[in-house]
């Protein structure tokens, strides 16, 4: 069953998403090949862990990665609920040619926010934007086995000094048995589901918004497509 776990160890506080019945139902929605499947749960579970560092309730995190060389936007949005889902698309690079394009959109109660950076990898990106965008300074480890996705986030609490120290001595199956040696201080386990609040009410608003010319309005009915669960709507 996927999770979210948390924890503190020494003066530093970790998250740590268990994901693989999201990302599986989510790629299946889509019709992900095995390497969009592989990407695209990465995504979703870092944005698993960065929903539940958010200290304001009803938290929204959307992340989005653009990989350039691939020519392909991976997308997640991750819910204070535990609700994540995600998607791919294609995209057409301008100026930045390499690497990965991370940016991230936290949908808060206090405002939104929105931090952008760029790395020579995933897991570059993601600790260059806690030290750019958030002056965090975090680490993030990722492993994926068997169709599991598995990602550890950590972060110094305010006036620490022992991230690195703990960093290098955490061991994934200790968090995993939860292990009570008095050093690790659990909190309860948050449960992880895939799933979408797109509603037809939703897309209405939506189109709203859009100027449309005059051979769609001519039609009478509008088809749209829901880039996260695939649900199509008839307007």
């Amino acid at each position: 069953m996927d999770k979210l776990y948390s924890f503190t160890y020494g003066d530093s506080r970790f998250f740590m998403a268990d994901i693989s019945d999201c990302v599986l139902e989510n790629s299946r929605s889509h019709g992900f090949s095995m390497e969009k499947q592989l990407i695209s749960g990465k995504i979703q579970a870092f944005a698993c862990c960065l929903a539940a560092m958010q200290k304001y309730p009803g938290a929204s995190v959307t992340v989005i990665a653009k990989y350039p060389k691939k020519k392909l936007v991976f997308g997640a949005i991750a819910e204070a609920n535990g609700i994540v889902r995600g998607y791919c698309e294609k995209f057409n690079p301008s100026v930045i040619t390499e690497g990965v394009i991370l940016e991230v959109n936290l949908q808060l109660s206090v405002g939104d926010y929105t931090g952008v950076v760029c790395d020579k990898n995933l897991i570059t990106a993601i600790e260059q934007y806690f030290k750019v965008s958030t002056q965090i300074n975090a680490k993030c480890y990722m492993k994926i086995k068997e169709n599991n996705w598995c990602c550890l986030v950590g972060e110094q609490l305010p006036n620490g000094t022992d991230l690195q120290c703990v960093w290098s001595s955490l061991k994934l199956e200790d968090i995993h048995n939860k292990k009570n040696d008095g050093k690790y201080n659990f909190f309860e386990d948050k449960y992880l589901k895939y799933g979408c609040t797109c509603s037809k009410e939703k897309v209405r608003q939506m189109l709203k918004t859009v100027e449309m010319n005059n051979d769609y309005r001519e039609k009478g009915e509008i088809s749209v497509v829901c880039k996260f669960c695939g649900k199509k709507y008839i307007i």
